[in-house]
Parts: structure tokens; sequence; C-alpha cells
């Protein structure tokens, strides 16, 4: 069953997400297992694509891509290595003047 139909956001049926969110927020953003970013629940996405020498590097078509949670904090880095090329992606959300705001570094 898809996320956007169930009641609660459950990680259900092989959908590897995880959940970044502001201390005392209301909201999370969601990560999947290869970086894609999708800041409000059931919208757009954000995915990282890199084009080097007219060859486009995918994340999501890669054999292996890792993520960690950076420094015991709630940030999470997804991080891929494609013929000695490394890219990270961190995603962290924070409180700024009362709104909660995510960003993709």
């Amino acid at each position: 069953m898809a996320r956007g139909f169930q009641f609660l956001s459950l990680n259900v049926s092989h959908r590897n997400w995880t959940t970044v969110g502001a201390l005392d927020g209301m909201r999370e953003a969601i990560v999947d297992q290869r970086g894609l970013l999708c800041p409000y629940d059931n919208s757009w996405s954000i995915d990282v694509w890199l084009q080097y020498q007219n060859q486009l590097i995918v994340p999501s078509r890669l054999p292996f891509v890792s993520q960690s949670i950076q420094d015991y904090l709630p940030i999470l880095s997804t991080e891929f290595d494609h013929q000695n090329i490394v890219l990270t992606s961190r995603v962290l959300v924070e409180k700024i003047q009362g709104e909660e705001v995510v960003f993709n570094q």
C-alpha cells in the first residue's frame, strides 16, 4: 500500500526511508535510501544527479549508496561513489523564526 493512502506514515513494503526533523518540530522531511528528498508529506521531491564528462551519474542506479547520521546530530548524510567521484548530500531541518526549514546541502 502506498504511504500516501495510509492514516499514518509507515515504512512498509520495502519502502526504505528515513525522516529528519527539527527538535519539537511538527514536520519531518523524508529521505529514501538513495538520497531522494521529499521535504513535505505527499509532495514533490528533490533528487541529486551529476553530469560528468558526458556521463549522467544517478544515485538510484548505482550499486552502492551509503547513509549515516552525521556526528550524532539529526543530519542525514547520503554518500555515493562512482569511478573515484564521491558526492555527499546532507539533509537537516531547522527552525528559523518559528518556521521549519529543510536544508539539502
